[in-house]
């Protein structure tokens, strides 16, 4: 079984100092069955939203972890995965950084007869997560040399 949460939001400008963006959604808690769950959120920047977008996808978990595959597309220096620091925050207030499996895959994207840098990195935050767990946040902050990118939290409340 796949189950597959996707949003899209925009948001017509960022101004620096302001707090993160929420994007929020819901899925099975992956602990509660033994189906392969996976569950996709994105957020889209206006006006032009096909060149700002931040996806990250949960899926892959084992007892001990839960993978993610985070994709940013951006025109600008914002369209590096390495731009950003992504930690899971678990609802016990846990932090728990970002492993990923290797560097990020770079790709170019033509968008409006504009290129879009696209660049897309999979792996894994070490936090358990139990049949009880209610939800997760992933934070999604920009390094401090990228400060004017965005800041985004994207909510996973679990069912059971």
């Amino acid at each position: 079984m796949r189950t597959n949460a996707f949003l899209s939001l925009g948001l017509l400008g960022f101004v620096s100092g302001c707090a993160p963006a929420l994007v929020n959604g819901t899925m099975r808690n992956p602990a509660s069955t033994t189906d392969k769950l996976q569950s996709t959120q994105e957020y889209d920047v206006g006006p032009d939203r096909e060149s700002h977008r931040y996806r990250i996808t949960l899926g892959d978990w084992t007892p001990q972890s839960i993978g993610a595959r985070i994709q940013v597309a951006d025109p600008g220096p914002c369209g590096h995965t390495t731009s950003y620091a992504f930690t899971l925050v678990d609802e016990q207030g846990g932090r728990h950084p970002f492993r990923p499996d290797g560097a990020e895959t770079p790709s170019t994207e033509t968008i409006g007869g504009a290129a879009v840098k696209v660049a897309t990195v999979a792996g894994k935050f070490d936090v358990a997560i139990g049949a009880k767990t209610p939800a997760v946040t992933i934070q999604m902050r920009p390094v401090e040399s990228m400060k004017w990118c965005p800041a985004l939290d994207f909510r996973w409340g679990f069912t059971q």
